[in-house]
C-alpha cells in the first residue's frame, strides 16, 4: 500500500452515514487526493464492514 500524504480520523457515529451521498462523495475526493480515512470509535468491526 503507498503511503497516504494526509490521515484524516474521525469518529464513527450516528452523524456519519456513509449512505449520505454527499458524505459518500467527499469520502471519495479524499481518497482520490491521496487520504486516507481512519474510523475511530467503539464500534465493531462487522459494524464498520457494514458501512
Amino acid at each position: 500500500m503507498k503511503r497516504p500524504l494526509f490521515i484524516i480520523f474521525t469518529d464513527k457515529d450516528g452523524t456519519i452515514n456513509v449512505k449520505d451521498k454527499q458524505l459518500n462523495h467527499i469520502f471519495h475526493l479524499i481518497t482520490t487526493m491521496g487520504g486516507m480515512i481512519v474510523p475511530i470509535t467503539g464500534r465493531t468491526v462487522g459494524d464498520i464492514e457494514d458501512d
